[in-house]
């Protein structure tokens, strides 16, 4: 019953009022239409509630899933960025200069540092007159220059990632992420040799220690940072 149409419960009623039914007759009628109406209604709004509730799944299902590629991309996108610093002035990963054959200071120069052609054979010049403390010297400022601007291009990528993809993070996880980001500018100034940042730097009255604290802090932040994802990661906390 709860099939007809309104047409055929308002022509029903209609025959059996004029027709002289009695007045439970035509109760009767009024409340099948009634129920059929609400049956109609609540199928209507289960059918909804399912289709809210599959896209709702399916909504969490591809939360989820891109939270466990956003992750593990930023934390080593932020493990890259500390090595890149912190090597900026790393003597102990250097090649031995001094044993390098011609060719292989020109692979090197060219290859590993990316030196420009005018430094590159000036080094050369050098290296070839004898002047290999000279030749030396300029490398470790060529190889410092290098490490500076490969460190900046991964902080900016580090930067870049982090701000798309803020949305799939947890507040704890952003908030350790931003203390990260705001370590990493301020170690990458401290690393920064050119005389303007050495002027700043000076004008600051930067402390001594002030960049191997900051090296701590990013190793502990850092270890806090991968305990909070994979928290995330395992429990779903969305």
């Amino acid at each position: 019953m709860s099939g007809f149409s309104d047409f055929t419960w308002t022509t029903w009623a209609g025959i059996a009022f004029f027709s002289g039914f009695s007045p439970w007759v035509f109760k009767k009628i009024a409340d099948c239409y009634v129920e059929g109406k609400i049956k109609n209604h609540f199928t209507e709004m289960q059918k909804k509630l399912d289709f809210d509730y599959q896209r709702l799944i399916t909504d969490f299902g591809m939360y989820s899933k891109k939270r466990h590629k956003v992750y593990p991309l930023l934390f080593q996108l932020a493990l890259e960025t500390e090595n890149r610093i912190i090597t900026i002035h790393n003597q102990g990963g250097r090649p031995l200069i001094t044993e390098f054959t011609e060719k292989d200071l020109f692979e090197y120069l060219n290859e590993v540092i990316r030196a420009p052609e005018k430094v590159r054979d000036e080094i050369i010049k050098c290296w070839n007159n004898g002047e290999k403390e000279k030749a030396k010297h300029l490398i470790r400022e060529r190889e410092t220059l290098f490490n500076y601007h490969e460190a900046e291009k991964v902080l900016r990528k580090f930067w870049r990632i982090f701000d798309e993809k803020r949305l799939y993070l947890s507040d704890e996880v952003e908030l350790v992420l931003d203390e990260l980001k705001q370590s990493f500018d301020r170690l990458l100034f401290l690393s920064d040799n050119s005389a303007a940042a050495r002027q700043i730097q000076g004008l600051q009255n930067v402390s001594v220690n002030e960049k191997e604290t900051l090296k701590k802090e990013v190793a502990e932040k850092l270890v806090r940072l991968n305990k909070l994802m994979k928290k995330d990661l395992s429990k779903g906390d969305y």
